[in-house]
């Protein structure tokens, strides 16, 4: 297993966030919006943790991973994960992340973080059928520093 440091999460809620590799060296990272997102994870001024559905689990999708599902990410580089976005619902907002939905909440100052959860080494040779390793994926866990920020989004 790697360590985490070797990766950085940029989070700004008015943007796209990034995925960066600190390291000098090359890693095959897999993110996908089915098999393996990021996710945001949103707390109140309370500190209690915004409830959170996936989207995933009423969806029908193939979840295999193909080797064209890992990326190549030289050292330096950065992957752009997701796009926070706010969806205004009468007096509440959702909030959307990949295939996550955050919320009902209010108007008012939350803290965001991103983590990204990297588990998977393995992909399906389409020739052979059988399962291979991608050699240099990463394996860990990386979390993005915790963010302010106010919604709505400005």
């Amino acid at each position: 297993m790697k360590k985490s440091e070797t990766f950085s999460i940029e989070l700004d809620p008015s943007k796209t966030a990034t995925l960066k590799n600190q390291s000098g060296q090359t890693y095959f990272i897999l993110h996908d919006a089915y098999l393996q997102p990021s996710r945001l994870e949103v707390t109140g001024a309370d500190g209690s943790l915004a409830p959170s559905v996936d989207s995933r689990a009423t969806k029908k999708f193939d979840n295999t991973v193909r080797k064209s599902a890992f990326r190549r990410l030289d050292a330096g580089a950065t992957l752009p994960l997701f796009e926070l976005e706010a969806i205004e619902r009468e007096s509440a907002f959702e909030l959307r992340w990949g295939p996550f939905r955050i919320g009902p909440l209010r108007r008012g100052s939350y803290t965001a973080t991103v983590v990204w959860d990297s588990r998977e080494t393995h992909y399906l040779d389409e020739d052979t059928q059988k399962k291979r390793v991608q050699e240099g994926a990463f394996v860990g866990t990386v979390r993005s520093a915790a963010v302010s920020f106010r919604l709505p989004l400005h």
